[in-house]
């Protein structure tokens, strides 16, 4: 008999909720790299298996288990070596400091990674940064950087309420919690009556995901997949009023910005006008799995048969779920990505080495298959300014 894991919705607690996609082995994180081919063949692997909400819509691993994650120096899914990631970033951040008035002002951001968005915040006019994340280490500041950033390698609890921020971030980390409302009862509780505080919070976008069938964006390490509608319950039921939910980065995420409400008693300035989830949809998303599966397959074996160089672009969550399902080790050996970090190794579940783009001008690829579209011109422009002119396919 099948593990059910958790039924009950974790943002609303709805019992209404069914399972509608099971995966077996794959890979539990996409943050560490290996080694050794064989080290990344047989890396730690999980389940999945997405329930939705009838209610909120909310979608989550019911299998999922934090607990079986680490977060240490050597975990990196650093995005910022992205020109266009880095615009998007930095636009978000002028943005919040335009319309909540923080110049000179304290930010605090909860899994700040390596700290550039520690450093963007100062960029863009902030006085002060302070962050927390294990994964962050002393020498990710510069000396000149640490007279406005301080950042702590530790996670955020309730410990450190005593900290007064104008601004409060927490980016692309929300989804790797079982439980997210803990997470946000936390620190509402550590806001206390600092309702002039700005919340902003940014995950991936769960409505890209399954309203679009991108079927390579889910992957052990994403717990939860948030909608609008789920994000916005999630919030006003710890005690916040949304003030704004948008999409961004070519819809492939999902920003909120909210502030601590002065009663429970909470109220928002939007609606979110989003049907429910319903047993249709979810049998599309499963067979939609089955059929691009198939043809990705078919294309393989083409380009496999017609002896073709192929390698794949972006060594991410998307590139690693696509290589565990179809397993082509033999057809795409090499990866590559734009992170020195990741340069080098080789990727968990296919054991893909890991290349820099320098490197293609002496590989000459036939075909790079792009594993993320919302940066496909990006790379397509790196590509031919490298003089190369391989057949491009985009992961869809």
């Amino acid at each position: 008999m099948m593990e059910s894991g958790r039924t009950v919705c974790p943002v609303c607690l709805n019992s209404e909720t069914s399972e509608f996609f099971r995966i077996e082995g794959t890979p539990i994180q996409e943050g560490y790299l290996w080694p050794s081919r064989a080290e990344g063949i047989s890396c730690e692997t999980g389940s999945i298996a997405l329930r939705h909400c009838s209610d909120c819509n909310h979608v989550w691993n019911a299998l999922f288990d934090p607990a079986r994650l680490r977060f240490d120096s050597e975990y990196d899914i650093n995005m910022f070596h992205s020109t266009r990631y880095r615009d998007y970033v930095e636009g978000a951040m002028k943005r919040l400091l335009d319309r909540y008035q923080l110049k000179n002002k304290t930010g605090l951001e909860i899994a700040c990674g390596k700290g550039d968005f520690l450093r963007i915040m100062i960029d863009a006019g902030m006085g002060n940064a302070i962050g927390f994340d294990p994964t962050f280490r002393s020498e990710n500041l510069a000396e000149h950087e640490k007279s406005q950033i301080v950042a702590y390698s530790t996670y955020f609890g309730h410990e450190h309420a005593d900290i007064k921020a104008d601004l409060v971030a927490c980016r692309s980390a929300l989804q790797y919690f079982t439980e997210p409302m803990g997470f946000l009862n936390m620190l509402r509780r550590s806001l206390g009556e600092r309702h002039d505080t700005v919340v902003y919070f940014e995950v991936p976008n769960g409505e890209e995901t399954f309203d679009q069938l991108m079927i390579w964006n889910v992957v052990y390490e994403h717990g939860c997949f948030f909608n609008r509608r789920s994000l916005k319950t999630a919030f006003e039921n710890a005690g916040f009023d949304v003030l704004e939910i948008q999409s961004s980065l070519g819809g492939s995420q999902l920003e909120v910005e909210a502030r601590p409400s002065s009663s429970y008693e909470h109220g928002s300035a939007i609606e979110i006008d989003q049907p429910p989830i319903n047993e249709d949809w979810a049998r599309t998303f499963s067979s939609t799995f089955e059929t691009k599966t198939a043809q990705w397959r078919s294309s393989l074996q083409r380009w496999a048969e017609n002896g073709k160089r192929v390698v794949m672009w972006g060594a991410g969550a998307r590139a690693i779920g696509f290589l565990t399902a179809l397993r082509p080790h033999d057809l795409i050996k090499e990866v590559v990505d734009i992170n020195p970090q990741r340069q080098g190794r080789y990727l968990p579940g296919g054991g893909q080495l890991v290349l820099s783009p320098e490197q293609l001008v002496d590989e000459k690829p036939d075909v790079v298959i792009v594993s993320n579209p919302n940066f496909a011109r990006e790379i397509e422009h790196q590509i031919l300014a490298m003089g190369l002119s391989p057949e491009i396919a985009v992961l869809t």
